[in-house]
């Protein structure tokens, strides 16, 4: 239980999971639009860290000079969903 404490005191975590939440998938490029930064090592990092709790997955695009799809997991999704509710209080 304490992994994903972790993995959520991370920064830009929450807020890379609220964003994508609110949409079915994002490219990477569209995230960052989204998070209002330019900081792609910070995000990038981030990506990789909830990919490998099982939060979000990613997935290659190869026509398009591999851009890369990010979408979250049902657990992302309930995750998200909470600190949402979180966010409301």
């Amino acid at each position: 239980m304490s992994e994903i404490y972790d993995v959520l005191e991370n920064s830009k975590s929450i807020e890379i999971l609220i964003v994508l939440s609110q949409h079915e998938k994002l490219f990477l490029s569209e995230l960052l639009e989204k998070l209002h930064t330019k900081d792609t090592n910070t995000v990038n990092r981030r990506i990789v860290t909830l990919r490998d709790a099982g939060l979000l997955k990613e997935e290659g695009e190869e026509k398009f000079g591999g851009r890369r799809y990010l979408w979250l997991t049902k657990r992302g999704q309930k995750i998200a969903s909470l600190l949402t509710e979180i966010g409301k209080l």
